[in-house]
């Protein structure tokens, strides 16, 4: 099979993710047969070993490795997928069993794809067994390894396919959240804003971003296939050309910058393009109501057809009445389950996705504002308010995907991360604590300081119930303010 053959079958499956579009129906199709994209290896990968975590794959088409593989004579090929965000990972391989890699050959691969999965961007280098060419892209990476003495245009083929294949991987998850949506019980909010993303995707071809409008400031709530999804959850700069729009300040923009995140003014580089790109934004309003903002750009940059903006904009004049509707039974229902103050989750909200029977394991971080009470003394309670809702938009910026940060009494949040390990989520406690020392709050015109002190307990590290350990988290935050506060101490460590 010749590379230009897998190119194309992969090209395919990429190309999928979008055409799916035409309906519900085509949709279940396309995920039922396999379609929605997700490579996987020929046969099914073993057990990963540390800091891996086995991720139960969806309807992943197994042929496509060994494609991969077979058109260029490899002696295997890799695919790694996860968020770029959290610790959750699913690796694949396809290895040619005449080939004569061993475990330690195959494991040093395997090292070295983790080693550049945070870098977006292409590469490869001569190992003892041949040459390793790889690209990665938002946490997700590809590789392939080709024999020694491969044809001279063997790499700039198999970085061809490799992109291909990524385009493919970096689609599956927002797909598969949009198989989720389609199949809900009711219209919400993000199944809306997905729906839209996609069909302005498939009109334009064009990569394609939907903020909405929240009490804490403008999020990210959906993007097509071609966008980068780390951008899901950000909360958008106020002054941002994006949060602008989406707040009625103005109807539409066209703004420019090195990459599209730029443009919007999203805190994110893509290191693969960083060619001048153009973004064309709209407002998402129901009568009078701002609801948010759609943005879409495609790489080189260029002017869309006047047919096709008018047919975005109909899109948009449909879609923004089932958008306030949605948004205001969203209201209704988080109105139970969310603090009034910050937006965040409450506290028996909290409890009740720790208590998810489907999840086993996880960890839990809890944190304190430092020095709270004397600040509400000092400021008064307005600034009290402020620096709580500061630190939950702290937190919406830093936590996302399937953990859930809330508050759950006074100056005390929460950060529960399923599935996650005791070590990772004290990866992820130092993290937020530095965001928070990073991020300026200014009170009537004057930065003051802010800092928190932080608890892990770790589900099975420090407990063998998750029921213990929010009190073990508790206990490690109380010896995190008696050691000096501003600092993260774990549950074993507190003993």
């Amino acid at each position: 099979m010749s590379g230009r053959i897998v190119s194309l079958l992969l090209g395919a499956i990429a190309i999928a993710g979008a055409a799916f579009l035409g309906g519900a129906l085509g949709l279940v199709l396309g995920v039922a047969g396999g379609v929605v994209v997700g490579l996987a290896a020929a046969g099914r990968p073993p057990a990963l070993t540390p800091p891996w975590q086995r991720v139960t794959p969806h309807l992943l088409p197994e042929p496509a490795l060994a494609w991969l593989r077979h058109a260029h004579d490899a002696l295997g090929a890799w695919a790694i997928e996860g968020d770029g965000r959290s610790p959750g990972m699913a690796g694949y391989q396809s290895i040619d069993p005449a080939g004569g890699l061993t475990g330690d050959r195959i494991e040093m691969v395997e090292r070295r794809l983790l080693e550049v999965r945070g870098r977006d961007g292409g590469g490869g280098e001569r190992l003892d067994v041949g040459t390793l060419v790889y690209e990665a892209f938002a946490g997700f990476v590809a590789g392939i390894l080709l024999r020694p003495g491969h044809s001279p245009g063997a790499l700039d083929a198999a970085h061809r396919d490799l992109r291909h294949l990524l385009d493919g991987l970096t689609r599956r998850p927002i797909i598969h959240e949009l198989a989720q949506a389609q199949a809900a019980p009711f219209e919400s909010p993000k199944s809306v804003c997905l729906r839209l993303a996609y069909h302005v995707e498939r009109i334009l071809n064009a990569s394609t971003v939907v903020a909405v409008v929240e009490p804490l400031g403008v999020r990210v709530i959906a993007v097509s296939g071609g966008a980068d999804h780390r951008m899901v959850d950000m909360i958008v700069p106020d002054e941002s050309p994006l949060g602008r729009v989406a707040r009625g300040e103005a109807r539409s923009n066209v703004v420019r910058g090195l990459g599209p995140a730029a443009g919007l003014g999203l805190p994110l580089q893509d290191r693969r393009d960083q060619s001048r790109t153009q973004v064309q934004v709209l407002n998402l309003q129901d009568q009078g109501m701002p609801l948010g903002a759609l943005a879409f750009w495609r790489v080189p940059s260029g002017p869309f057809p006047g047919p096709a903006l008018a047919e975005v904009r109909q899109l948009c004049h449909q879609a923004e009445p089932r958008l306030r509707a949605a948004v205001e039974a969203a209201k209704n229902l988080a109105d139970a389950q969310h603090d009034p103050l910050t937006g965040l989750p409450n506290r028996r909200e909290l409890e009740r996705r720790i208590n998810d029977v489907s999840v086993e394991a996880g960890s839990l971080v809890v944190l304190d504002l430092d020095r709270f009470k004397e600040l509400n003394d000092t400021l008064g309670h307005p600034a009290g308010d402020a620096a709580l809702i500061h630190m939950a938009r702290v937190l919406q910026r830093e936590v996302r995907g399937p953990d859930v940060a809330a508050r759950i009494g006074g100056e005390e949040f929460a950060v529960w991360l399923p599935t996650t390990s005791l070590a990772d989520a004290s990866s992820v406690a130092e993290r937020i604590r530095k965001a928070l020392l990073d991020t300026p709050w200014d009170w009537r015109g004057r930065v003051w300081p802010v800092t928190a002190s932080f608890g892990v307990a770790g589900c099975p590290e420090t407990s063998k119930s998750k029921a213990n350990l929010m009190a073990q988290a508790d206990r490690a935050l109380y010896a995190a303010k008696d050691a000096g506060r501003d600092r993260v101490m774990t549950a074993a460590a507190a003993g």
